[in-house]
């Protein structure tokens, strides 16, 4: 076990914010300290998805949460590319998009409000029907 002589700054949770926060500090010159109940390592909290399309009805800040998000999806692109040379380890980051179901006429309904809300703002979207 190392002792740390000197931290600038200690991040409670190793996990992918946490361990990305240590990165970018450390090369900023500080000395952050990381601490977390096990081995840090990445959460499977969000199965990896980056799915700014799936945040913007979820609450009243639904618009201006949309937009930082699409802001820090376009952000992630840059930021996996410098993690892979950095770290000579592949991330195996995919922009592939997400599938929104609807299972019951309701649902369809929203998915259908939100697919038109979407659509004006600009993202891009696609309606599949059931036989697709």
């Amino acid at each position: 076990m190392s002792i740390v002589k000197r931290a600038d700054i200690v991040i409670v949770g190793g996990g992918v914010i946490g361990l990305s926060l240590a990165w970018r500090l450390a090369q900023s010159g500080a000395a952050p300290l990381v601490i977390d109940a096990g081995l840090p390592s990445a959460t499977a909290a969000a199965a990896g998805m980056l799915a700014p399309s799936f945040e913007h009805a979820v609450s009243p800040l639904a618009g201006p949460l949309y937009r930082f998000s699409v802001k820090s999806l376009a952000a992630w692109r840059a930021f996996a590319a410098e993690l892979e040379e950095e770290s000579g380890e592949t991330i195996d980051y995919q922009p592939t998009g997400a599938l929104g179901v609807a299972f019951r006429p309701s649902e369809e309904a929203e998915l259908r409000a939100s697919f038109a809300e979407l659509a004006a703002s600009g993202a891009r979207v696609e309606w599949l029907d059931a036989a697709a």
